[in-house]
């Protein structure tokens, strides 16, 4: 652990680290643009998925409680998130969760 610390650039998150953040013209040159410009629609998109989500919760049509549920009325065996699970779980092995490792007691 102490070859990583000494290795990485944990200096840039010290009082003089964040003090230089300011120095220099980096922040108004093209990767630095295409940074902020990303940073930016992060930004947006988080705020509009907040507006979206309050305003569906306030129609009633989401809970909390939906968020993990065994319900069978949210059961979707046409979604793409199924179809993607269904072929991960074609080409795993049968006997995964059996431990045949471990020694007999």
């Amino acid at each position: 652990l102490a070859t990583v610390v000494e290795c990485s650039n944990v200096h840039v998150f010290s009082d003089s680290g964040f003090e230089n953040v300011g120095r220099g013209d980096w922040a108004h040159r093209a990767p630095a643009v295409l940074l902020w410009v990303l940073l930016l629609v992060q930004l947006a998109l988080l705020i509009w998925a907040i507006c979206f989500d309050c305003r569906v919760y306030r129609q009633g049509r989401w809970r909390d409680i939906d968020f993990l549920t065994s319900n069978t009325a949210f059961d979707r065996d046409d979604s793409c998130s199924a179809w993607i699970c269904e072929q991960i779980i074609r080409y795993l092995p049968e006997e995964i969760g059996d431990d045949k490792d471990e020694p007999a007691a």
